[in-house]
């Protein structure tokens, strides 16, 4: 069968060119530096298939050809929704030059690439830009954990399929073509330097770092438009990744907010030191922007369409704002983080946990009688008030009988700051068994510990594109009680505005939690625990773990071995249902 001349390949004549006579080339649907990629029909299989062709100078080296076949053959073994399937590699002498060239059948995405949509309509909405960051992070995440390494992340390297889902392509090959060649070789690497990473840029070895720093630059670009660094020579463009800061995203597009220009300008850090440690990290940040912005957002964006806003799922006009709130909300003394902190005057009542909050001592030996009284402070007053609450002594004036009383107070209040102080350090509730042979005994119940939280963001899926203090969020988990994140101000109830609003905490993987532990200054407040392997996009994602109807100021849910990753504190009611606003001042999940 007569072949086209390898000029025709470009320009596609009426010769019909096939590949290890199953491969039919219909039409060439793009050219990059590494080679030419058409469209073909698997004769086979009876199906629509993209074909690389690379270029024949490429084939001409032994050394480049073998890591070429190695690359391919660990890209095949990738199985992932947004990873492109490579399904067949080969090489063939079907031209009329006769040359042997080297080809990758793999899966055809009809969608063109993300630079094509970015040409046709411009910048991205930021939710939208971040939803396929996040799933481009997915893609490298599953990457990296079978050991490849992708090398050259760019929007020309992410396919769309025909209803707009993404595709990473061509992972591991651009391997072969940076260890064939420096930055100055002509016709192999052309157009990567615009996202390559500064390690790359001198001749360091890629990990899977360099690959999130692609991500930055990708995301840097969809939201500007174009990447951050541009200069009339590849050499340098790469200095520039080097030794320039790139420049200021909210400078170009005043709608991105300080949040999203925070994740991509992590990723975007000079040091791998500094970026995220793990395509896993970076996706999980990029997720918690994506719910800062509001569920008002479109996430999906067809091709062409550069993602605008939708009206969301909540209720009508919102009732408030009286400003956005930015105080600090006063909390009770931090007896578990800090024992320090407990108080130890005679008289004073240490607040517990749970549902047990408002129970009477039964401490033994201490007497609850109609006797004559003392007055002493208790912490259980509204936020940021204390009150006089009667602390009953022994009748008997003021002799030793008396005297007797406040000491045993003062010893009671020192076994308090103790039982406190061992649950800090045991993850126990005071008056827990803690062994002893009975079924909840240390030999047959886990050691419970605290979980650390990888991250914690605002869930205000009902809002109007408003965030609830962000910036606030890690002092939710901050260990110190006196700080506190703070909803934004309502003028009518929360009911009435919407269901609710609240913190979610990453906790990095799915995790089993025993109890969480609430803390706040504004006691009276209701909320609701519950968890989600995987984020969703409003609260009726999450698998419901317990209620509080009326919180005490340190309030505890019982989660019962819960499992998941994704942990949200929700607010449905406003301290003593009334407008205001609500705060969380500490929130710890034990397993």
């Amino acid at each position: 069968m007569a072949a086209p001349s390898p000029n025709s390949i470009s320009g596609m004549t009426s010769e019909i060119v096939t590949l290890a006579q199953r491969y039919v080339l219909e039409a060439r649907i793009a050219a990059g530096g590494m080679g030419t990629v058409w469209r073909a029909r698997d004769q086979v299989l009876a199906r629509t298939v993209a074909v690389k062709i690379l270029h024949p100078a490429l084939s001409e080296d032994e050394e480049f050809i073998e890591r070429f076949r190695r690359e391919a053959f660990a890209a095949a073994r990738l199985t992932h929704p947004d990873i492109v399937a490579i399904y067949d590699t080969g090489h063939e002498a079907a031209f009329r030059d006769r040359n042997d060239r080297h080809y990758i059948v793999m899966e055809y995405c009809p969608g063109g690439t993300l630079k094509d949509s970015l040409r046709q309509a411009g910048p991205f909405a930021p939710a939208r830009a971040l939803e396929l960051g996040s799933r481009i992070c997915g893609a490298l995440g599953y990457a990296h954990s079978k050991g490849v390494i992708h090398r050259d992340v760019k929007p020309e390297n992410v396919l769309l399929s025909e209803d707009g889902d993404l595709k990473v392509a061509d992972f591991g090959i651009a391997k072969a073509a940076f260890a064939l060649s420096d930055l100055t070789s002509t016709g192999v690497i052309l157009g990567t330097v615009t996202h390559i990473s500064p390690e790359q840029a001198q001749g360091e070895e890629p990990d899977a770092r360099s690959d999130l720093y692609a991500v930055g630059v990708l995301l840097y670009e969809l939201l500007a438009g174009h990447p951050p660094f541009q200069a009339e020579t590849e050499i340098a463009t790469a200095m520039q990744h080097v030794n320039k800061a790139p420049p200021s995203l909210r400078g170009l597009r005043a709608d991105v907010p300080k949040r999203v220009e925070g994740v991509v300008f992590k990723a975007l850090a000079k040091d791998p030191e500094d970026r995220y440690p793990s395509a896993e990290e970076m996706r999980s940040a990029l997720e918690m922007a994506i719910y800062s912005l509001g569920p008002a957002k479109s996430y999906e964006r067809p091709p062409g369409d550069t993602g605008g806003t939708a009206p969301g799922p909540g209720p009508g006009p919102r009732l408030r704002r009286g400003g956005r709130h930015r105080r600090r909300s006063p909390a009770p003394p931090d007896s578990v983080s800090h024992p320090e902190a407990a108080p130890t005057s005679p008289g004073v009542r240490n607040r517990g946990t749970g549902d047990e909050m408002d129970a009477a001592p039964t401490t033994p030996g201490l007497s609850y009688s109609n006797s004559p009284t003392t007055r002493a402070l208790s912490t259980d007053a509204p936020a940021g008030r204390t009150r006089e609450t009667a602390v009953p002594v022994s009748a008997g004036g003021t002799g030793p009988r008396r005297r007797g009383a406040v000491v045993t107070m003062v010893l009671v209040a020192i076994g308090a700051v103790i039982a406190v102080a061992a649950y800090n350090f045991t993850g126990t509730d005071p008056g827990e068994p803690s062994g002893g042979g009975g079924p909840e005994s240390e030999e047959n119940a886990p050691r419970s510990r605290p979980l650390s939280v990888k991250s914690v963001g605002d869930f205000d899926p009902y809002g109007d594109g408003q965030s609830e203090h962000p910036e606030e969020a890690g002092l939710a988990v901050d260990g110190d009680r006196s700080t506190a994140w703070t909803t934004e101000t309502y003028q009518a109830p929360l009911e009435l505005i919407k269901p609710g609003v609240g913190l979610v905490f990453d906790l990095g993987r799915d995790r089993d939690v025993q109890r969480v532990r609430v803390i706040s200054g504004q006691p009276g407040y209701a909320f609701e625990v519950k968890t989600a392997g995987s984020l969703p996009g409003d609260e009726t994602g999450f698998t419901d773990v317990g209620t509080q109807s009326r919180a005490p100021g340190a309030a505890r849910i019982d989660a019962g071995g819960a499992r998941g990753r994704y942990w949200l504190v929700w607010i449905t009611k406003l301290p003593d249902g009334d407008g205001g606003a609500a705060s969380l001042a500490e929130v710890k999940f034990i397993g």
